[in-house]
């Protein structure tokens, strides 16, 4: 069984080189790129770019900027048309 107290720096900063090396490939692996969109903060979001009043005004502003996110509502796909 590994003593850990025999442990020196130098395994202590190849260990933490090691995490650091395997968080950023895991991290880019799981990352998917975002479809275009206004940029946001972290926490909230686009929140505080949308008015209290006529929200509708900024979507349509956004759909003429980025485009439709989503061209085709869900339920509404060629083969459920009437």
């Amino acid at each position: 069984m590994a003593d850990f107290h025999s442990w020196n720096i130098s395994d202590f900063v190849v260990s933490v080189l090691f995490c650091y090396v395997a968080y950023r490939w895991v991290a880019s692996r799981r990352l998917a790129p975002l479809p275009p969109g206004p940029k946001g903060l972290p926490v909230l979001g686009n929140s505080y770019q949308i008015p209290a009043h006529k929200q509708w005004l900024r979507f349509d502003e956004w759909i003429k900027e980025y485009g439709m996110l989503c061209p085709h509502p869900p339920g509404l796909s060629h083969r459920n048309r009437f």
